[in-house]
């Protein structure tokens, strides 16, 4: 078995906010397990939440660092 966790930010815009942006944070766990040649996924979580002001503010500095 094969856990794999993806943590990030994204963004999503609204037309009852003008088109701002509303910034979320997830976390994505999927747990994996060998199927014949390939993998079969035995489990999906997947948390979001709204973004504070300190974790847009650092996700903004190391997006633009790497990129």
């Amino acid at each position: 078995m094969v856990q794999i966790v993806l943590n990030g930010v994204f963004a999503e815009d609204f037309k009852e906010t003008n088109n701002r942006h509303i910034y979320r944070s997830f976390c994505r766990t999927f747990c994996i397990v060998p199927v014949g040649g390939g993998w079969s996924i035995i489990n999906d979580m997947c948390f979001i939440t709204t973004v504070t002001d300190e974790l847009l503010l650092v996700s903004e500095f190391v997006f633009c660092f790497i990129f």
